[in-house]
């Protein structure tokens, strides 16, 4: 995090399901950026251990008389007691199985991410996911409201902007922010199409990299919490063999997942029936998206689908860092609005 006497207003929170990234630009107009994983376990209240705990670097919270380690250390710890680290969010919105530590957890992460405003009502543009299309039940409104009250009483002026949008703030500059976007993370897949910066058709589809998780933990009997960390370890998704059967399975639910979300995306885009006779950039962030062979394996699968996509595409690509690239495109939103 950027000191406040050197950082300019206005800046990008992204509260995903698997991280949050904050985006802050210094005064020579260098971006800042910093991640934490938002996931936590709690710990036995013994002296010897949260001691331990303590000398090793690890964030740990007093919350109610209970422990709780935050960040990247509470999915080692999870592994290593055979646990499954708890999340404040699930499947992209605030989990409802945690509502009685959600709101604690994420008012500590977002104060530790953004420190103190440079002024009275600095902006942050912070992400929200769009309502799924595969589930017309469900809505980002609590959501929403939640991070707009921890945002606020963090000191800050909160304004709310799509995920996905904000996707194509920071890489569709050249394209007069125009492109179509679709950020895989951890608990949704968040897709945009923007017309020179007006956000034509928003909608999230339910189910990524989370779902990637507990189902090879079911398939294979283990924890979500392994997998996870195979996963992030590396996995080539183009491989003509793979290593061990934890990393095929992967490989099978990713080809899944990227096959249902082309499948919305042409069938949305086509129901939108909008005209551009431009062709446009589509444009892949999120961590889910950081597996190896992502968006090789993307491509192949679109190729079957092209013919009924309504817009010629100009190519497909990675952001230029897809695991930012919200929090930057929220930072711009900010600035902007600031």
């Amino acid at each position: 995090m950027a000191k406040k006497s050197d950082t300019t207003p206005g800046r990008g929170l992204d509260a995903g399901t698997c991280f949050f990234v904050s985006a802050v630009k210094n005064s020579s107009g260098e971006v800042s950026l910093t991640k934490i994983r938002d996931s936590f376990i709690d710990v036995p209240d013994e002296p010897f251990i949260k001691n331990t705990i303590k000398m090793s670097g690890a964030k740990m919270l007093e919350i109610g008389g209970n422990h709780y380690i935050i960040g990247d250390e509470s999915v080692n710890f999870a592994n290593l007691l055979k646990r499954e680290a708890r999340r404040p969010l699930k499947d992209g919105l605030i989990s409802p199985e945690e509502l009685a530590i959600s709101g604690d957890i994420l008012a500590a992460i977002i104060k530790s991410l953004l420190g103190e405003p440079v002024k009275p009502g600095e902006v942050v543009c912070y992400s929200i996911p769009a309502d799924p299309v595969d589930n017309r039940g469900v809505n980002n409104i609590y959501h929403t409201k939640v991070l707009e009250k921890l945002v606020s009483s963090a000191g800050f002026r909160p304004v709310p902007v799509n995920e996905a949008m904000a996707i194509i703030y920071a890489e569709c500059q050249d394209s007069n922010f125009t492109g179509l976007s679709l950020s895989f993370g951890g608990g949704m897949v968040n897709v945009c199409f923007s017309y020179m910066t007006m956000p034509i058709l928003q909608f999230s589809i339910q189910g990524s990299g989370d779902q990637i998780d507990a189902s090879v933990a079911k398939a294979l009997s283990t924890t979500a919490s392994r997998i996870q960390l195979i996963k992030e370890k590396g996995v080539d998704l183009m491989a003509e063999e793979f290593a061990t059967k934890e990393e095929e399975a992967i490989a099978f639910y990713y080809q899944a997942l990227i096959e249902r979300s082309v499948s919305f995306v042409v069938k949305e885009m086509k129901n939108a029936k909008v005209e551009l006779s431009d062709s446009i950039p589509i444009i892949i962030a999120g961590g889910t998206s950081l597996a190896g062979g992502f968006v090789d394996l993307f491509r192949k699968v679109f190729e079957k689908h092209q013919s009924s996509f309504p817009f010629d595409v100009k190519e497909i690509r990675h952001a230029s860092d897809p695991l930012t690239a919200v929090a930057r495109g929220l930072m711009v939103a900010a600035q902007l609005e600031d």
